[in-house]
């Protein structure tokens, strides 16, 4: 599980630099649009490469999942 954090940290710059795009031509919510994609790519690949996923049988990364779980689990650890 841990080794395709890789392709999520890929995705979240990827958004990154779409935002920076998005800024230089003035679409302001877009980018913004594209830097909280990009955190939460960048969240989920954090998480992968801590070796936590999805609890139970579900598959994809919600988003009230990812942040209660990176903030729950690699902000504020123990």
């Amino acid at each position: 599980m841990t080794d395709s954090w890789p392709i999520y940290l890929t995705k979240a710059e990827e958004s990154l630099r779409g935002a920076a795009s998005e800024f230089t031509q003035g679409r302001y919510n877009n980018a913004a649009n594209r830097c909280d994609y990009a955190c939460f790519q960048a969240a989920v690949a954090a998480l992968h490469h801590a070796g936590l996923a999805p609890r139970g049988d579900r598959t994809e990364w919600g988003h009230a999942f990812v942040q209660a779980e990176f903030v729950g689990r690699l902000i504020h650890r123990p």
